[in-house]
């Protein structure tokens, strides 16, 4: 077992990877330091929410978490929905024809191998998506960047297969997956981007800083730190929905632990 970082969880047993301690350079913990005390008021990591394991979420919680979605579109007028980042379903109709299911946009299969991990319990790391939508894009790596010309689905990147959203929720997931890395990259073991990934970080960036956030995505942040405060009684958040969103999309060594 690693030695505890001070400020953050003890770092998982990582020996069945055969890769050893991880030890991040010094200009990476402090970009992470930083990062997790806009996620949490200045509070650190040990602030973070107990959400429940994965396998321990119950149907109750994963319709809670829909019902959040809900709540955060107005029906009222077009700009005001939300949809599933792969089919564009509406959440109405997501709900009405029961075809729901937790999306976690940075796969479980990802994080930590076939062991637990907290990225993977994050909810705000999760979004909803068409079941047969979800199943197919499995495990594959995000396109997060713009590709107006390529078709929607499973594809292939520099010959490796990824998987391609709508280009409307891009930055959306992009927002979520961002988040994901930077909080647990020396939490858990995740799985380094694809190298196309790694190749487009500045589109991806520039993609995120550059596309305004959603009515309903706004507003299912806001629901998300709500819940956050009143079941958990503490404070946890995504930066990248608030006026700091630039210091860390324009900081260096945030951008390099993202995409190590």
């Amino acid at each position: 077992m690693c030695d505890t970082i001070k400020g953050m969880a003890t770092l998982p047993n990582l020996s069945a990877l055969s890769i050893g301690c991880y030890a991040p350079p010094d200009e990476y913990q402090i970009a992470w330091e930083r990062w997790i005390g806009a996620c949490t008021a200045g509070t650190g990591y040990d602030a973070r929410p107990d959400f429940k394991r994965w396998k321990s979420v119950k149907g109750k919680e994963k319709h809670e978490f829909y019902e959040l979605i809900n709540r955060s579109e107005n029906d009222r007028f077009s700009a005001g929905q939300y949809e599933g980042p792969y089919t564009g379903d509406d959440i109405d109709t997501i709900l009405a024809t029961k075809k729901w299911s937790i999306e976690h946009v940075l796969p479980r299969s990802r994080v930590n191998g076939r062991d637990a991990g907290e990225a993977e319990e994050d909810w705000l790391g999760w979004d909803v998506a068409n079941r047969d939508a979800n199943s197919d894009r499995s495990n594959l790596p995000l396109v997060l960047w713009p590709t107006p010309d390529l078709p929607t689905g499973r594809v292939r990147v520099g010959g490796v297969a990824h998987y391609n959203p709508l280009e409307a929720h891009k930055a959306r997931l992009a927002r979520k997956w961002l988040f994901l890395r930077a909080t647990y990259f020396q939490v858990d073991y995740v799985d380094p981007p694809s190298a196309a990934q790694r190749e487009r970080a500045t589109d991806i960036i520039q993609h995120v800083r550059s596309t305004p956030v959603g009515y309903a995505e706004r507003r299912f942040q806001a629901f998300l730190e709500e819940y956050a405060s009143k079941r958990f009684k503490t404070t946890w958040k995504n930066p990248l929905y608030g006026a700091t969103a630039s210091l860390f999309l324009d900081d260096d060594d945030w951008r390099a632990l993202v995409f190590m």
